[in-house]
């Protein structure tokens, strides 16, 4: 978190007058998200380089350290998407880093049936002016499964129009 609010301190400075009408830039608050997400995984490389070292007197703390690292990760992820969305949404198609961290996010929730996520992305992209064939049937499928038949026949008949309905999307 003190990742988090030091990045978003520093876009503000920099942008003091986007601050008052905007907030912070969407970008800024993202890039800060990612980098705190990129953390964890090297601070539990550490933690095993020290628990192959560790006393027995060390090794329920290593372990404590080790489940917290672990619970930390499972909520950025879900904040990660968040940031990542509305940093696309302020600038669609300016990151191609992050638009392929949205579509995978996307793809990634249609194969596990997280729905609600992936109508949730796939929308904002397409509301964005972003049309994908990933995106168009995620919507798609997603909607389906959410009981918004009408629309879910829109964004699947708009993947077909284009040719780029896929397999999944063939089979609603």
């Amino acid at each position: 978190p003190r990742d988090l609010e030091q990045a978003v301190k520093i876009a503000e400075e920099e942008n003091p007058a986007e601050e008052e009408t905007a907030g912070p830039d969407p970008s800024a608050v993202y890039a800060a998200k990612l980098a705190e997400f990129k953390q964890i995984p090297l601070a539990l490389n550490q933690l095993r380089a020290d628990f192959k070292i560790a006393t027995p007197d060390q090794v329920d703390e290593i372990r404590e350290k080790w489940a917290a690292l672990i619970a930390r990760g499972d909520v950025p992820i879900s904040e990660l998407v968040e940031t990542g969305k509305q940093a696309f949404v302020a600038a669609p198609n300016k990151d191609a880093r992050l638009t392929e961290f949205l579509l995978k996010c996307v793809s990634n929730a249609i194969k596990q049936d997280d729905y609600a996520v992936a109508a949730d992305v796939s929308l904002a992209m397409l509301e964005s002016g972003f049309e994908d064939e990933v995106v168009l049937e995620a919507a798609g499928v997603a909607a389906f499964v959410l009981n918004d038949f009408d629309n879910a026949e829109n964004y699947l008949n708009a993947a077909l129009a284009k040719g780029v309905l896929g397999d999944t999307g063939k089979n609603y």
